[in-house]
């Protein structure tokens, strides 16, 4: 009985270690395929006016001029 359980456990933990890597193997081919696209410098903006208070922009905007 104790050796079945201890069956169940590796075949359960070499299930885990499979789908985790399946898992991670479709997040890096997403960063791969996000790498390619082309960046939208308008949402970039628009997103760090989200983020950045006036004065943070106004510093931002004299920096890279």
């Amino acid at each position: 009985m104790k050796r079945d359980s201890i069956a169940f456990e590796e075949k359960f933990k070499s299930k885990t270690k499979i789908a985790s890597f399946f898992e991670k193997q479709e997040e890096v081919e997403e960063m791969i395929e996000n790498m390619y696209k082309p960046i939208d410098l308008h949402q970039i903006y628009f997103r760090l006016k989200e983020v950045l208070s006036c004065e943070q922009r106004r510093n931002f905007a004299c920096n890279t001029n």
